[in-house]
């Protein structure tokens, strides 16, 4: 019986800190990891083709594709660590850069950061420090 109780608690115990990560909040704001966004959810590093970086400023834009598989899986692992929060309606045209994931089947996932934010589907949200 105290066995049971032990295994319980235990799982009782793994729930709470699950739901509390993904429910975390700071200032009563919602704090979400872009890798639990469900867009880039299941997207493996092994099955990235490429990633194409275009940066647009006021200078004009820089581009630049990586192959390496190294530097995709930094790349994808930075981006995957933005933290983000409340949405947003601000915009901006002279710090945008858009990474383009193309997948080895062929499939495309863009993730787009103007100035402050990230943009995810139609929608900006500020990103957390």
């Amino acid at each position: 019986m105290k066995k049971k109780i032990i295994i319980i608690s235990v799982c009782l115990i793994i729930i709470f800190f699950i739901v509390y990560k993904f429910t975390r909040t700071e200032n009563n704001i919602k704090i979400t990891f872009l890798k639990d966004n469900e867009e880039y959810k299941d997207v493996i590093v092994k099955n990235i083709d490429n990633i194409q970086i275009n940066k647009y400023t006021e200078a004009g834009l820089e581009s630049k594709v990586i192959t390496n598989k190294e530097d995709i899986s930094s790349v994808y692992s930075d981006l995957l660590n933005i933290k983000y929060g409340e949405e947003t309606d601000m915009a901006c045209e002279d710090n945008t850069t858009i990474y383009l994931i193309t997948l080895k089947n062929g499939k495309k996932k863009t993730i787009t950061i103007e100035c402050d934010w990230i943009i995810i589907g139609d929608k900006r949200y500020l990103i957390e420090k």
